[in-house]
């Protein structure tokens, strides 16, 4: 026999489906408590109550002494109420107009069904089941506890194996998932994120899916209303006003409580605030992280993502390495750790530098912001905001000016961040390699105070690291254990950045590895100075935003004269990028020569084209 319970998902007995949303969210850090000022005390109580009583893993009421069921007891009263068998809710006439027959049910946007709850008299003799498959519904959201309204509707009783007035199995055995996520009646929940859960899989269905979702509660207006104006407000960025006049236009009783008003209100403004990609005040980029995360919908983990730039980097031969793309993918990147807005944007790079043959010179130049934007990129730039404010990436992805694109993901950097990666914790990962890996060093006095000198003596510390463990392109065990360093040193979200961004700089990085100004002759290798020099230039301003300084307030010139402390921190990222550069291209592809530039082996657009069935797997 298969059970419910309300805390989780339905599994049949054969295993075959199963719905994919718990009662937890998948982050649990963010306070998204609600909690009605008027009714503290009694949603507390409620809270309780329910918990402890009603969520159960079966049907199974708690009995009195007489071995009578408490919750019949109190719930007698109200379906006799309702009308009981006849009761109003649950019995679809034909004076009523639906959009199911069988049901008493409203069609909105073309996606998303309000009903009463179904039931198995209903089922058979509508034959609801090939309805649903005929109306793409693919998806159906139950908000009632088990138990609920036993007496009520034509079913005359509930089905004993689930406490329902159907057997989720029957739908689930035909392909059609069932999310039971269930709430008193006549309240809000008592989080944000336990509605989250639920719009979230209703996206996913209506989005990836190309299906129809049917939610439903008792009768299919308080907690029904609720789910649909929190998706409205959710899925297509709807004020809480017009989400809820959108509701009740159909459904004149959607959300009936005051409390589930503001419930819905406030869901309004607590996903806003997740959304926002470029808020007044600044923030770390884990922030930013940690509510992508939130806001998430795309529950099919198994086919993960593989950037473009880990193809182009990696890839010699597609066909030698396509049976190994799920061990290379977990080695090499977690898109879950990267905020959305930096993805995309390099991915869009990487893309255009392809299929439009860009020269690294120009891309250079457009990084770098030389080129003057006109009105008309401004215009664009000020929609794409305006847009990715609500979380709505159509105008972005459509966008293929590189310069909007680089303007774009610069002003996120330095205005909406406080710092990737800190500065101290920068320092002190370059301080211990210097005293493990650099016996040579050169030797900071104890007395010395000025800090310009000590500046000036750790970057060329740092510059030794370089030549001796990057430069001569020498991979060892010593090179290794600073990259796993580093790991440790960094949280899990700093270090998937900076791997990621590694692996970028890689592709955009001068085939000779040795990029020292200084050294560079201008026909050595066929090396372009100019093209080293605006390579620099770039890694520079890009380590600075990280590192969360403002270039608006410093010159970021790589020949600047005077050692400075912007200067230093960023000498010490930069040395961790080409690190991380040098170590995955020597680690990874044991037939691999360095000297290889296996971005340009695919600047063809054919060949390009030719990837696009390995970047997600099956």
């Amino acid at each position: 026999m298969a059970f419910f319970c309300n805390f989780c998902t339905f599994i049949p007995e054969n295993k075959s489906t199963v719905s994919l949303i718990g009662e937890e969210s998948n982050i649990n850090k963010v306070d998204d408590s609600f909690q009605s000022n008027k009714n503290e005390s009694m949603n507390k109580k409620r809270n309780i109550y329910s918990s402890k009583k009603l969520y159960q893993n079966k049907f199974s009421p708690e009995k009195d002494n007489n071995g009578n069921s408490i919750f019949e007891q109190e719930s007698h009263f109200i379906c006799l109420f309702c009308g009981g068998e006849t009761c109003k809710y649950e019995n679809p006439s034909k004076e009523i107009i639906s959009d199911i027959d069988g049901l008493i049910a409203n069609l909105y946007f073309d996606c998303v069904y309000a009903s009463q709850r179904p039931c198995t008299k209903l089922i058979n003799e509508y034959n609801l089941i090939k309805i649903f498959k005929e109306k793409r519904i693919k998806l159906i959201v139950n908000c009632q506890i088990n138990g609920e309204h036993p007496y009520c509707g034509p079913n005359k009783g509930l089905e004993k194996d689930s406490g329902f007035s159907y057997s989720p199995s029957i739908f689930i055995s035909e392909g059609i998932e069932v999310l039971c996520k269930g709430f008193r009646d006549l309240t809000p929940p008592y989080t944000f994120n336990f509605i989250l859960d639920i719009v979230k899989r209703m996206a996913y269905i209506i989005k990836y899916k190309n299906g129809r979702v049917l939610v439903h509660c008792h009768a299919g207006n308080g907690r029904t209303g609720i789910v649909n104006v929190c998706f409205f407000m959710f899925y297509f960025n709807y004020s809480y006003i017009d989400a809820l006049q959108k509701v009740r236009k159909l459904r004149k009783k959607g959300v009936e409580k005051p409390e589930q008003e503001l419930y819905c209100k406030k869901f309004g403004e607590y996903i806003k605030s997740l959304k926002d990609l470029f808020p007044n005040k600044t923030k770390k980029i884990c922030d930013f992280v940690m509510n992508q995360n939130i806001i998430d919908y795309n529950f099919d983990k198994d086919k993960k993502f593989i950037p473009s730039i880990v193809i182009s980097y990696l890839f010699k031969n597609c066909e030698k390495n396509k049976a190994k793309i799920k061990e290379i993918y977990k080695s090499i990147i977690d898109i879950n750790y990267i905020p959305k807005i930096i993805f995309e944007c390099i991915e869009k790079i990487v893309g255009h530098l392809v299929l439009n043959n860009i020269s690294l010179k120009d891309l250079y130049y457009i990084i770098n912001g030389k080129e003057e934007i006109n009105e008309e990129q401004q215009s664009d730039i000020n929609s794409i905001i305006r847009e990715l404010k609500k979380f709505n990436w159509e105008l972005f992805e459509k966008q293929k000016d590189l310069n909007v694109i680089s303007e774009i993901f610069f002003m996120w950097l330095n205005k909406n961040i406080f710092y990737c990666i800190s500065p101290q914790k920068i320092e002190k990962i370059m301080n211990d390699f210097i005293e493990l890996y650099l016996p040579e060093k050169e030797a900071i006095p104890s007395t010395m105070n000025d800090k310009e000198t000590i500046n000036r003596i750790l970057i060329n510390n740092i510059q030794k690291l370089s030549e001796k463990y990057i430069d001569n392109q020498k991979y060892n065990d010593e090179t290794k254990k600073m990259v796993i360093s580093i790991k440790i040193y960094l949280t899990k979200v700093e270090y998937e950045i900076v791997k990621y961004l590694s692996l970028f700089l890689q592709i955009i990085y001068p085939k000779n590895q040795t990029c020292n100004l200084s050294n560079i002759q201008t026909n050595e290798n066929n090396i372009d100075k100019e093209l080293v020099y605006e390579y620099k230039r770039f890694l520079y301003k890009l380590s600075l935003f990280l590192l969360g300084y403002n270039l608006d307030k410093i010159n970021y010139n790589p020949d600047y004269s005077i050692p400075s402390i912007e200067l230093l921190h960023s000498k010490m990222l930069i040395f961790i990028f080409e690190l991380i550069i040098f170590y995955c291209c020597d680690s990874t592809t044991s037939d691999f020569s360095k000297e290889e530039d296996i971005y340009f082996m695919y600047k063809n657009k054919v060949d390009f084209h030719s990837l696009k069935k390995y970047l997600y797997i099956a």
